[in-house]
């Protein structure tokens, strides 16, 4: 905060105050594009789990979160490598979930729709 100190007017004070914001935005994207970009690792291996394993709902869970997280990436204008990556494992887990749906209704016919 140096520079807050030596700063001489209210034009110079927002000057640094603009600059620490804009340095926070960017921590801040650093920060969720790193967590994005867990949450497509973790969802592409567990997408390569054995399916006889995977708890039931769980899959449809991953899906919704996804499928949120594509959209704000989408509103926040994300690279468009960093927006497939994320749609790759979406789409990844929407074939689990309809593979996880089937494998039920084929199991359970009586549970067909209460799945």
């Amino acid at each position: 905060m140096k520079e807050w100190d030596l700063a001489n007017d209210g034009t110079e004070k927002t000057a640094i105050l603009l600059a620490m914001r804009e340095k926070l935005l960017r921590d801040f994207d650093q920060i969720i594009n790193g967590a994005t970009n867990d949450l497509a690792l973790q969802v592409e291996r567990y997408a390569h789990l054995p399916l006889l394993e995977m708890p039931t709902g769980q899959v449809g869970s991953a899906v919704r979160l996804l499928e949120q997280n594509y959209v704000g990436l989408e509103k926040k204008g994300v690279s468009q490598n960093h927006l497939q990556r994320v749609k790759e494992s979406l789409d990844n887990m929407r074939k689990l979930e309809s593979y996880d749906y089937v494998t039920h209704c084929r199991s359970s016919p009586d549970d067909f729709g209460n799945y």
